[in-house]
């Protein structure tokens, strides 16, 4: 139902519309689901994969809320999601699937700053 879910964003407050915002304005604090699924840790990954395999849609907020969530989970450590998300392109057993993924790995990689870049790509390959 979470997964479903990743494209609902709150209504903000009072304060936030006026530009107050305590927590940041990130996913996690604006679509609850975000942070319901990274409370959730590991047990949630395997439903957000599925998710980003079958999204037709690579702009859609709530792919992108997606892989945010899985960069959470991950603890901001985007090598392991670009790692994750090419292992399952990899052992995907579906064309389409496999190309999803691979562009969710490619569009993780924006997190991976300069340091780890080339690590980044090389998993890529």
């Amino acid at each position: 139902m979470l997964i479903d879910l990743l494209g609902y964003k709150r209504p903000l407050s009072e304060g936030e519309r006026l530009g107050i915002f305590m927590h940041g304005d990130g996913p996690n604090v604006l679509y609850p689901a975000v942070h319901e699924l990274y409370a959730l840790g590991q047990p949630a990954e395997p439903a957000l994969l599925r998710f980003v395999a079958g999204i037709k849609d690579a702009g859609r907020i709530d792919r992108e809320n997606a892989l945010y969530t899985l960069l959470l989970i991950h603890h901001g450590n985007a090598m392991d999601v670009v790692e994750i998300l090419t292992k399952e392109s990899n052992a995907s057993g579906n064309d389409s699937a496999r190309a999803r993924l691979q562009a969710a790995a490619r569009d993780a990689a924006k997190w991976c700053d300069d340091r780890i870049r080339v690590k980044c790509e090389d998993i890529q390959k």
